[in-house]
């Protein structure tokens, strides 16, 4: 898509789930007491100890406020009949499919607008469920999974401080390094969805030598014949997140 088709809500906030009076009608004064004063996470401690029983929604939403996103999107996600016709106008599909830090996001783009947005939230769906603190077994951090040796050339090519681990962790300098990886990946493959998602996952220079083994196939056949599993299963879900995304908010 060109620039002008790009979709951003920097403005974006976790949806409502129930207002005021149903809180307290469907789980008593107390609890609304509690949400008023931000005691999420004890709530959230009294339905798993038993002593109260919330629902899905209220869970999720619970979970958002006190910013666990993972748990957020987990609940929705699995709160989702996959039996049932889609509806978007679902809030638990914009729980799962939510976008935190669109702010950010949005800043981020602004300045080359190579990426769109939304693209850039269904990576990070997919990297860290927009946990902001994890760490992977081989050591990439934070939002977009950025690995530190990759961070401080990004860096450097920006004239930034060298970033610690720890620095990647914040999600300003996350996110700005990694649309900044994105966007590189996408100028090295001419602006290739696909080679560029591949790229992300597995490096540039394996996706080169799978273009090179068969510079002229079909899209769809390329993506089922990466020879990484890891990232064939990464392109797929990258790509199914972003159409969903483009349902939800374009």
């Amino acid at each position: 898509p060109t620039a002008n088709q790009f979709i951003s809500i920097p403005n974006w906030t976790w949806p409502e789930v129930y207002k005021a009076s149903a809180i307290k009608e469907l789980y008593g004064a107390d609890i609304l007491e509690l949400c008023d004063i931000g005691e999420y996470r004890f709530i959230l401690d009294l339905d798993d100890s038993g002593d109260i029983k919330l629902d899905k929604d209220l869970r999720m939403w619970l979970y958002a406020k006190d910013e666990d996103f993972y748990q957020a999107i987990i609940t929705a996600s699995s709160a989702l009949s996959v039996n049932a016709a889609v509806n978007y106008e679902d809030l638990k599909f914009h729980y799962a499919y939510p976008l935190p830090y669109a702010d950010l996001i949005a800043d981020a783009v602004s300045e080359h607008l190579k990426i769109d947005p939304l693209l850039a939230h269904a990576l990070i769906k997919q990297e860290s469920h927009y946990q902001r603190d994890i760490v992977s077994k081989v050591g990439a951090v934070g939002l977009m999974q950025l690995m530190p040796y990759t961070a401080r050339a990004l860096a450097k090519s920006m004239k930034m401080r060298p970033p610690r681990a720890k620095d990647l962790m914040e999600p300003e300098a996350n996110i700005r390094l990694g649309v900044m990886y994105m966007e590189q990946v996408f100028d090295k493959f001419d602006n290739n969805m696909i080679f560029a998602i591949a790229s992300y996952n597995a490096g540039p220079n394996a996706v080169e030598s799978w273009i090179h083994k068969n510079p002229d196939m079909d899209p769809d056949i390329f993506v089922e014949n990466i020879p990484y599993n890891e990232t064939k299963n990464y392109v797929k879900k990258v790509l199914s997140n972003f159409w969903i995304y483009k349902q939800l908010y374009s």
